[in-house]
């Protein structure tokens, strides 16, 4: 794992997607304060985390839930 700078794009496309969320909510009939400020705050300090996964499980409930992926 490692973490760096985001890079060119990467602050519009959190902003773009934050506001989407947000709107998921504020659909649902929370406030527009309250979504935005859960789904889109303030990102002038966010940074990238990067990672590769070396396991995956199944998060689908019933009988293959907690499995790994690729088992059975």
């Amino acid at each position: 794992m490692r973490i760096q700078p985001l890079e060119a794009g990467d602050q519009v496309l959190i902003e773009r997607h934050g506001l989407r969320a947000a709107g998921e909510l504020i659909s649902l009939g929370y406030a527009p304060a309250f979504s935005q400020a859960l789904m889109a705050p303030d990102i002038t300090d966010a940074v990238c985390v990067c990672f590769m996964p070396v396991v995956g499980f199944n998060q689908t409930p019933g009988v293959g839930a907690g499995q790994p992926l690729g088992a059975g």
